[in-house]
C-alpha cells in the first residue's frame, strides 16, 4: 500500500472556484489526500483566464494566446485560498526544506507560467506569499521562453536567463511541465538546482507536442533534475490505460535510471483522466504496477530534488 507520495502537478486553485476540493467527488481531494501518512502537492497557480472554448486537435487539447489572457486578480484568489487552506489546519504549506519532513497533507504552491511576470519584484512578491515553484512556461510562449506550442522553439530568452538565475537565488523550483525542448534544455544547463518536468511523458513512447525528446529528458538528467511523468490520457496514446503510465515511468527509469522518474497527474486539471488511475485512491494500484520502484517514483526521487531547491 503506497503511505506516501509527492505529486508535482494539481490543479487545486482554479478548480476550488467552482467545484468543492474538500469533500467532493473530484479525483482528489483534501479528504482523499488525508487518508495517505506524508503527502505533498504541488498545488497550482494558474494565472490565466480563458476567453472562449475552441476545438481541440485530435493529439489533444491546445490553445493559444487569443483564448487566453494573464489574470492577476485570478491569480491573488488562488494564493489567498491556498494560504486560507494553511490557516484554517486543512495544509501545511512547503517553505522550506523543514517542511518536506513534518507528517501529514503539505502542499508546495506552483504556478503554471509566467505571463503575468513583469520583472523581479513580482517573483520576490510571489515569494513572500508562499510560491516554491514557477513554471516558465504553459502553453503560450512569453517573453522569458518558448513554450511546447510555439511554431519557432527559441529555447530561453535573456530575460528567461535571468529570471533562471532569479529563481536559483530565492530557492524556487524551475517547472519545465509545457515548456519546449529547447527550453528545457536551456533551463537545466543554467540552473544550479535540479530543475522539475511537472508532467509529461516521453516522445519515444508517444510522439505529441506535450511529451519531452530524449535530448531534453538527457539535459534534465544531467542537471539531476526530475521527470514527472503524467497521467494525461492524451499524452499516453490512442486508447490509454495504467498500463501505459507505467510502461513510460518504466521508459524513463530503464533509460536513464530509476532516480529520475516521478509521477504529476494534472488531476483537477484536465476534461477525463486515465483508466485506471481516475483518482488519487487508485495510486495504491499505480504502487502495485511499479513493485520494487513505487517508493523511488512516488516519494523518493521528487523529495531529492525538492530537498536540493529549497535547501
Amino acid at each position: 500500500m503506497v503511505s506516501r507520495f509527492i505529486d508535482l502537478h494539481e490543479d487545486f486553485g482554479i478548480t476550488s472556484a467552482n467545484h468543492d476540493v474538500f469533500d467532493g467527488t473530484t479525483e482528489s481531494s483534501i479528504s482523499a489526500l488525508s487518508a495517505f501518512q506524508d503527502v505533498v502537492i504541488f498545488s497550482v497557480v494558474f494565472p490565466l483566464t480563458k476567453k472562449w472554448a475552441r476545438d481541440t486537435t485530435s493529439q489533444g487539447y491546445r490553445s493559444d494566446s487569443s483564448e487566453y489572457y494573464p489574470d492577476q486578480n485570478s491569480l491573488l484568489r488562488q494564493l489567498k485560498f491556498y494560504q486560507s487552506l494553511e490557516r484554517n489546519g486543512y495544509v501545511k504549506l512547503v517553505r522550506n526544506r523543514s517542511d518536506l519532513d513534518s507528517h501529514g497533507l503539505k502542499f508546495l504552491m506552483a504556478m503554471e507560467g509566467s505571463d503575468t511576470i513583469s520583472g523581479e519584484e513580482d517573483v520576490r512578491f510571489l515569494k513572500q506569499n508562499g510560491l516554491r515553484s514557477l513554471g516558465l512556461t504553459w502553453n503560450m510562449e512569453t517573453k522569458f521562453a518558448a513554450s511546447c506550442t510555439s511554431r519557432k522553439d527559441f529555447g530561453l530568452t535573456g530575460s528567461g536567463e535571468d529570471l533562471v538565475k532569479l529563481c536559483n537565488e530565492l530557492n524556487i523550483a524551475i517547472d519545465l511541465g509545457h515548456a519546449s525542448d529547447q527550453t528545457i534544455i536551456d533551463s537545466a544547463n543554467i540552473s544550479k538546482h535540479p530543475v522539475v518536468v511537472s508532467h509529461t511523458n516521453p516522445k519515444s513512447y508517444y510522439k505529441i507536442f506535450r511529451n519531452i525528446s530524449d535530448e531534453a529528458i538527457e539535459a534534465v538528467v544531467k542537471n539531476k533534475g526530475i521527470i514527472g511523468l503524467t497521467s494525461i490520457p492524451s499524452t499516453l496514446g490512442e486508447k490509454p490505460t495504467l498500463g501505459n503510465l507505467v510502461e513510460s515511468i518504466t521508459y524513463v527509469g530503464e533509460s536513464y535510471g530509476w532516480e529520475y522518474p516521478a509521477i504529476g497527474t494534472d488531476f483537477l486539471g484536465i476534461p477525463s483522466n486515465l483508466k485506471g488511475l481516475e483518482s488519487v485512491k487508485e495510486l495504491h494500484t499505480l504502487g502495485d504496477r511499479l513493485g520494487e520502484h513505487a517508493d523511488e517514483v512516488l516519494w523518493k526521487n521528487s523529495y531529492r530534488a525538492l530537498s536540493a531547491v529549497l535547501e
